[in-house]
């Protein structure tokens, strides 16, 4: 007799994912390498707040590390506009928001 008709092996060999259970679990993975947000302290906030005027204002290119849940976002570039009152920063054509600032260091490669 075949080993798949033998004791269970009838209900093991026709075990099957429901697309719904598939995507609960593809969910579940995603979550697990969900990144915490960085706390900064008002020191820090202070340093990226010079460093995006002194870009903004004499042309310096930085390379500003970006918060995201799921990957490593890097903005590098000079600052063309600051929105104080949106709390928003753009460098070429995209707006970024100013608390998403995890990091800023200027840009050796330009």
């Amino acid at each position: 007799m075949s080993k798949k008709l033998a004791d269970n092996g009838l209900w093991e060999s026709s075990r099957i994912i429901l697309p719904e259970h598939r995507a609960a679990y593809l969910n579940l993975l995603k979550e697990r390498h969900r990144r915490e947000r960085v706390e900064l302290d008002e020191q820090e906030k202070e340093l990226i707040s010079i460093a995006l005027r002194s870009s903004y204002k004499h042309r310096v290119p930085l390379s500003i590390q970006m918060y995201d849940p799921f990957e490593t976002l890097r903005v590098e570039g000079v600052v063309n506009a600051i929105a104080d009152l949106r709390g928003a920063f753009r460098v070429e054509d995209d707006w970024y928001q100013i608390e998403d600032i995890e990091r800023v260091e200027k840009y050796e490669d330009w």
